[in-house]
């Protein structure tokens, strides 16, 4: 990798893969919960797991980070799943209690900050990150969350990704955050994934 992506360019990448996505079997068969060939009804708001989701996606995205020369087998920059460290200890994030519904609505568990009273941290697993492992900005390039429509938790995953693309209370910094919903409100062969808000140092892009 020859310096740090701008924000464009993830912003590419990260709707090339979504759109690779809904052009494939995965589309149909982990969305529309079909296979070819075969026919029965689709069971309103029924879709594949999030994490059966995120998988897919991840693998388009990093086809095309690889393409674009940002990631290679030999790192530094690498994609991860559901990872949960920070540093040498789990991955936390800093949330002045005033902000903190969303979490607290999504049943996080607050953490008490040692001489604080004006902050909880929440232990957390982002869905899919691409950085440099051991390190913050400005190697923390695109944090996504992927939720199903219909799941309640999303404005939990929004307020949590413009935490994550600032530097200020927390030290993340990623140049990229964005939602990606799984469309499972519409009808059959009308699902997508969909690209929702995206985030650049906690302001929406």
């Amino acid at each position: 990798m020859n310096g740090i992506p701008s924000v464009e360019k993830l912003v590419s990448s990260v709707d090339a893969a979504v759109r690779r996505f809904n052009d494939s079997i995965d589309r149909i068969e982990l969305l529309c919960m079909r296979q070819p060939g075969l026919e029965y009804l689709v069971r309103r708001f029924r879709v594949a797991h999030e994490q059966a989701i995120a998988h897919r996606l991840a693998f388009y995205l990093e086809a095309n980070l690889r393409e674009a020369d940002i990631i290679d087998d030999r790192g530094p920059i690498v994609l991860d799943c559901e990872y949960n460290q920070h540093l040498f200890g789990p991955k936390r994030l800093r949330v002045l209690k005033k902000d903190a519904a969303p979490f607290l609505a999504a049943k996080r568990t607050p953490i008490r900050v040692e001489g604080r009273d004006d902050v909880y941290e929440f232990e957390i697993r982002p869905d899919l990150l691409v950085h440099r492992r051991g390190h913050d900005v400005p190697t923390n390039l695109i944090v996504l969350e992927i939720k199903r429509w219909t799941n309640p938790d999303r404005k939990h995953d929004e307020a949590k990704l413009r935490l994550l693309t600032q530097v200020g209370l927390n030290i993340f910094g990623y140049v990229l955050g964005a939602a990606i919903y799984a469309r499972n409100d519409r009808e059959g062969e009308e699902r997508t994934l969909d690209v929702g808000l995206r985030f650049h140092e906690g302001r929406q892009c």
